[in-house]
């Protein structure tokens, strides 16, 4: 039986993206503290929790006041928390979304859940809502008493949604912000995502080459570009020259792994000369991609004035070789067409002045245990 609800849809902003910069113990942390808020407020005021999803909850709530009044409170203890924050990938960032209309439970599978086009809805809404703030359709807004304040943020329309949605924002939206929600914008940690994958894609076709050897120096070229190109989006003024000294800091705790990978790759090709390239990309990809996702949160940390320390380079390493190895498997093809569209462009590189030297540096520092 359908019945008329307040659907409320939280979620941490970019939650993906952090995950992949975070520890295991840092990501815990988050989610204790966000899940504790939740629940918290939700006895408060009488809202249901349908579901949980690691960073997002939906909720349901028969009064559109104990709706916002939940979604505001949640809102501010977040922010208290982000507050006391200084590097942006640790904080919640939470954004809200509340709808209006009917919902069932789904019975055809017995399943604890519910469905409708409110929540269809709130679940598409809040992938424009920017962080710390509460979009809402037109049925809530005239729903809640007129001293609350809403703005109006124009149509939008939705994937999956016929016609277009009025919206409102229960929080002040700044220009800047209302110019990101009309416009398809990639952020920082999307673009710095961008760079590594494409990058561990043509690391990943360099490797896969049958020759031994060829490939070591490219794609410790591809890590140098890494290197440039990341602080480059984060407006951190390295050089060429001095890039060998951050990977230094930054491979050295996991230094066996990466070392690692070229010999094993060369191993490979001379032991299985016709498989050997072949078995060994998804592994190449996947060190890449790793490697370079500590590098994004070792900068983003650095923007802070912090720094991680050797336990959290390895954890981080360690969970994200094994999910580029993963993504490796599952988007081969995607991977190989990337890697031969950008494999001019990663490598642009060996073109700078003084790069076998780099070179040279780097490859006597992975070779010299004593770090």
């Amino acid at each position: 039986m359908a019945e008329k609800k307040y659907v409320i849809f939280t979620d941490i902003k970019e939650f993906t993206y952090k995950n992949g910069l975070l520890t295991n113990q840092q990501i815990e942390k988050m989610l204790w503290v966000f899940d504790s808020i939740v629940s918290l407020w939700a006895w408060k005021y009488d809202i249901s929790i349908v579901k949980s999803m690691w960073d997002a909850y939906l909720c349901l709530a028969d009064d559109a006041l104990s709706a916002y009044d939940f979604t505001k409170y949640i809102l501010a203890e977040t922010q208290k928390y982000d507050d006391k924050e200084k590097i942006e990938i640790k904080r919640i960032a939470l954004r809200a979304s509340i709808t209006y209309w009917e919902v069932a439970k789904n019975k055809a599978m017995n399943l604890d859940d519910y469905f409708g086009d409110s929540i269809n809805l709130a679940s598409r809404i809040i992938t424009i809502t920017p962080k710390w703030k509460i979009f809402c359709t037109q049925e809530v807004k005239e729903s809640l008493k007129t001293t609350i304040y809403s703005q109006d943020i124009g149509e939008h329309s939705f994937h999956g949604v016929l016609l277009k949605t009025q919206l409102y924002s229960l929080v002040k939206i700044w220009n800047e912000e209302e110019f990101d929600i009309n416009v398809d914008k990639r952020t920082l940690l999307e673009e710095c995502d961008v760079i590594v994958f494409r990058s561990a894609c043509v690391s990943a076709i360099l490797s896969s080459q049958p020759v031994p050897f060829i490939e070591n120096f490219n794609i410790i070229g591809i890590h140098l570009y890494m290197t440039v190109k990341l602080s480059q989006k984060m407006e951190r003024g390295i050089t060429l020259r001095s890039s060998w000294k951050i990977i230094k800091e930054v491979v050295s705790p996991v230094w066996i792994g990466y070392f690692s990978l070229h010999g094993s790759n060369t191993l490979a090709k001379i032991i299985l000369p016709w498989i050997g390239w072949y078995l060994f990309s998804p592994l190449s990809f996947g060190v890449t991609y790793a490697m370079w996702k500590v590098y994004t949160a070792y900068l983003f940390h650095s923007i802070a004035w912090e720094s991680l320390d050797n336990s959290q380079i390895k954890n981080i390493f360690l969970k994200q070789r094994q999910t580029g190895k993963n993504l490796a498997k599952k988007e081969k093809r995607n991977i190989l067409k990337t890697g031969k569209n950008f494999y001019k462009d990663v490598l642009w590189i060996k073109k700078e002045s003084g790069y076998s030297d780099v070179q040279k540096d780097l490859l006597k520092m992975l070779r010299n245990k004593e770090k």
